[in-house]
């Protein structure tokens, strides 16, 4: 078995020791500065909806026409909408994704995929980037759950080079899931070493 190396320096690969197991975590993604412009600009929005909302009322209340009224009320049911949406989205920017946890304890492999921020889908060089923009779009509406596999039934977590980068991954069932997708190579290389090592023991 091959010696694992050290720890990549400036990692955000974080570790808890504890009796009986090793948990590995490390931060999602949040966006960048793309993230922070989104928010700006969402509640610039806000701030001009909050306007119309205000508008709308007040001609509701000072208007005397069926007609107008009408219209007034099926415009204000639809901006209330697209307000309660905005609102939404707005939260979901700011929250912070839950990190991705790898936990090593004497009999059982667990890994946690970890959030994405909502930011980072609505980054047009981001899902450039990927493969199948569809599927990553698809992880915003549903959470992706944690995996857990006894450690004798875990097969090989594999280092491979996929285009201009490298991948950690391992199967389960027909589902090949990726670790650490947003990690440097050092620090793939390395988690790899650390499983690998904990496979053998």
């Amino acid at each position: 078995m091959g010696r694992v190396p050290d720890k990549p320096e400036g990692t955000i690969i974080g570790e808890r020791q504890e009796i009986d197991q090793r948990t590995l975590y490390w931060k999602q993604p949040t966006g960048g500065p793309f993230r922070w412009f989104l928010v700006a600009f969402m509640i610039l929005w806000l701030c001009g909806w909050v306007v119309g909302v205000i508008f709308a009322g007040s001609e509701l209340l000072s208007n005397s026409s069926n007609g107008a009224d009408s219209f007034l009320v099926v415009w204000l049911a639809g901006w209330t909408i697209g307000g309660a949406l905005a609102i939404a989205m707005l939260y979901f920017v700011l929250r912070s994704p839950r990190p991705e946890t790898i936990v090593l304890d004497r009999v059982n492999f667990r890994h946690d995929p970890g959030g994405r921020s909502a930011a980072i889908f609505m980054n047009p060089w981001y899902m450039f980037r990927q493969s199948d923009p569809n599927a990553v779009l698809g992880e915003f509406f549903r959470r992706r759950p944690p995996v857990e596999i006894d450690k004798h039934r875990l097969g090989p977590i594999v280092l491979e080079r996929v285009g201009e980068r490298k991948r950690l991954r391992f199967d389960h069932g027909a589902d090949r899931i990726e670790i650490g997708e947003h990690l440097r190579e050092p620090e793939r290389e390395w988690l790899g070493a650390v499983i690998n090592e904990w496979q053998g023991t």
